[in-house]
């Protein structure tokens, strides 16, 4: 099994070799060579002398645990402080702005850190998101029992479009949210986090909750409420009415659309398009001409 390991592991190298096989990259490709010995033989790398092959070293190590998760938490500690990447990557992300704070806040996530460097990075405010997001997986994998915290707190300015992002990088960090405490506090990121987390992974045992995410102040917290219902396959029933009711014509209209891809046929949403009727609205037909035209456009295609 472990050969098995050793040669899947070769092979991604051999991809990530191919994928930087220009000749201003060898550095770079050496460095991901010592890291891939260090990681099957144990030899432990000489540390860089220069910036440049530095911030390589970083980014081998980025690349290797991203795609790879060939080295420990142990072994990335290790390396990180033989190295200097964590003192370094620090100093920049703390002298820096825009992309290049990013940038060593990304390569700087996949080092654990000590209490000592997690004190300077919580006095770093990144202004660019992407850094806000890497800030915010640093500290949640420093504290995970403060996620819900964390992301209340630390998320104020965090925009809604890096959420998939953020649970997405979190899973590979092997962090487990706690859905329900964070769409208890009821603000906009830490409710956009937990739905993503139940559609992501067709939780039904949340379906309450999600339920009740259609009464939140945020516009943005309700739309993806409706999206989850939608994909869990709920039956839409007067919660969904009566939360529907309160929107604007538009966001009836992409209420619609929302449960049409994702499959409800015309007798499916027929309480949205009673109610509607009830009103006089030109959406009371909705669902069953887009219906009627998916249909027509199928038959068409075959």
């Amino acid at each position: 099994m472990l050969h098995l390991i050793e040669g899947v592991a070769l092979v991604w190298l051999l991809v990530l070799r191919y994928k930087l096989g220009r000749e201003d990259n060898a550095p770079l490709r050496d460095a991901m060579s010592r890291l891939y010995r260090y990681a099957v033989d144990g030899v432990l790398p000489a540390p860089p002398r220069t910036t440049r092959r530095r911030w390589l070293m970083a980014e081998a190590l980025f690349s290797l645990t991203r795609h790879l998760s060939l080295l420990s938490v142990d072994e990335r500690r290790q390396l990180g402080h033989r190295c200097s990447l964590i003192y370094h990557l620090l100093k920049d992300a703390e002298h820096s702005d825009g992309v290049a704070q990013s940038e060593a806040l990304q390569l700087l996530s996949v080092i654990p850190l000590d209490d000592k460097s997690v004190e300077r990075l919580a006095r770093t405010v990144p202004a660019e998101p992407m850094g806000q997001l890497y800030r915010m997986l640093i500290l949640i994998v420093y504290s995970p029992d403060r996620v819900t915290e964390i992301i209340d707190s630390d998320g104020l300015h965090l925009s809604g479009y890096l959420v998939p992002r953020l649970v997405a990088r979190l899973e590979e960090c092997r962090v487990v949210l706690p859905v329900r405490s964070l769409l208890a506090t009821g603000a906009l990121l830490p409710s956009l986090v937990a739905l993503r987390v139940v559609a992501r992974y067709e939780l039904g045992d949340y379906w309450e909750e999600v339920f009740e995410a259609l009464q939140s102040p945020h516009r943005e917290v309700r739309m993806a409420a409706i999206k989850t219902l939608a994909v869990l396959g709920v039956t839409i029933d007067r919660r969904v009415v009566e939360a529907t009711a309160a929107m604007s014509v538009a966001e009836r209209r992409e209420v619609l659309r929302i449960f049409l891809r994702e499959g409800y046929s015309a007798m499916a949403l027929q309480p949205l398009s009673d109610a509607e009727a009830s009103i006089g609205s030109p959406l009371a037909e909705y669902a069953v001409c887009r219906t009627l035209s998916r249909k027509r456009t199928l038959v068409k295609t075959l």
